[in-house]
């Protein structure tokens, strides 16, 4: 299936919406930036795109700033010598009371959470800690008229049709319509049979964590921990 260009994603809003999408006004710059908002909305609710990387801590270092390419954090682990150990995701709340009340502290970095662009880990790293992210890549930017959405599969890129649809009918209409919400329930649709039809295919992507939950901090032994 041929890629959608940008070039097609202005004429379709100008045939659907009614936007005229000419170069020399501001509703093209509008759409372009919808076109872009689109792809990335995509690949934050269908994991359909991932990357990996790797991070060596540094020993007494527990927070980092993740690079700018990374828009959501998926699953990270962390080795240690030869030995990989999975870290469990905690909201920030959480991970800071650990650090505070944590009586006697694990040997590895068993614990991150995500704020914003930080990456915040526990406990503290020691020496030869390196960490794999597996990550949704943040999406180069259409700008010209033969750009496609390529980290969104070709067979999909209807989703960001009816997003931009959603965004422009919005706009049209000067705030939150029935026609808007009506391709915004389109757009919704289309990424969860997205995530189906991954799942069908055996996916990409790690298995999923459970975020934010509340454990009770306690004193791990990471010799006993199997990856």
């Amino acid at each position: 299936m041929a890629s959608t260009t940008l070039t097609q994603y202005r004429l379709r809003v100008s045939a659907i919406i009614g936007l005229t999408g000419t170069a020399s006004g501001d509703e093209q710059t509008l759409i372009d930036g919808w076109v872009n908002e689109a792809q990335e909305q995509v690949l934050l609710k269908t994991h359909c795109k991932v990357g990996t990387a790797t991070v060596a801590l540094t020993s007494g270092t527990d927070d980092y700033t993740l690079d700018a390419a990374i828009m959501s954090l998926l699953d990270l682990y962390n080795t240690v010598s030869t030995t990989d150990y999975p870290l469990i995701r905690l909201t920030t709340q959480d991970l800071l009371t650990y650090r505070m009340n944590q009586a006697t502290t694990p040997t590895t970095v068993q614990w991150y959470c995500q704020q914003a662009n930080t990456l915040m880990v526990y406990p503290t790293p020691g020496s030869g800690e390196t960490l794999t992210i597996f990550y949704v890549p943040r999406p180069t930017a259409m700008t010209t008229g033969t750009h496609t959405p390529d980290s969104v599969p070709a067979e999909w890129h209807v989703a960001l049709e009816y997003y931009i649809f959603a965004r422009a009918a919005e706009y049209n209409e000067q705030g939150p319509s029935k026609f808007g919400s009506y391709w915004r329930a389109l757009f919704e649709r289309t990424c969860q049979e997205m995530k189906t039809a991954e799942r069908r295919l055996g996916g990409t992507r790690p298995a999923a964590m459970r975020i934010g939950r509340r454990p009770r901090p306690v004193n791990y032994d990471p010799s006993r921990i199997i990856r």
